[in-house]
């Protein structure tokens, strides 16, 4: 739209054109320092988890500090990774709307491990689209960490009734 617009005050060399044209330049460049300011200074850490097990929802726990002294993140969106047959798969995703100035948040990642073994986190993709939605800007963490699953838990008919209700993976859970 604005290529547009530039050729068209160009091209009739109308000054209200240009004085849109203007407008909206000054709207991207302000848009590409806010959305950098808002990023600037997080830090990320995974929290590790305790016991894993195969088929069972595992909550990960994403902290992310904002060491800025005076300027909040706004809309930040965090991606957990993980290593997956040699490619980088999702996780899971988590939304913070605003971190203030010196504060930090913990983000809770749903994820149900299918297979046990050892498992590899890659890092997390931390991206906003403030303020304007019109593009969205990120920076990759790099957090490596290991966790081993176990294998799945077995219930049976001698298992005590409170273990029946722990949650599994799948849509009833």
């Amino acid at each position: 739209i604005i290529l547009g617009v530039g050729l068209a005050a160009l091209n009739t060399g109308n000054n209200l054109l240009y004085l849109v044209l203007s407008g909206m330049l000054g709207f991207l460049v302000l848009s590409g320092m806010l959305s950098e300011g808002s990023l600037r200074g997080l830090r990320v850490e995974r929290l590790r988890p305790g016991e894993i097990h195969a088929a069972q929802d595992t909550q990960l726990i994403l902290r992310v500090r904002n060491e800025q002294a005076r300027i909040a993140a706004y809309a930040i969106t965090l991606e957990d990774r993980m290593e997956s047959d040699g490619d980088e798969v999702v996780v899971g995703r988590a939304f913070a709307l605003r971190i203030g100035p010196g504060a930090h948040l913990d983000r809770r990642i749903r994820w149900c491990p299918m297979s046990r073994g050892e498992q590899r986190f890659v890092g997390v993709r931390v991206s906003t689209r403030f303020p304007f939605g019109l593009f969205v800007k990120s920076m990759d963490v790099e957090l490596p960490m290991r966790v081993m699953v176990y294998p799945a838990l077995v219930l049976n008919d001698a298992t005590p009734t409170p273990l029946r209700g722990r949650p599994s993976c799948g849509p009833e859970s």
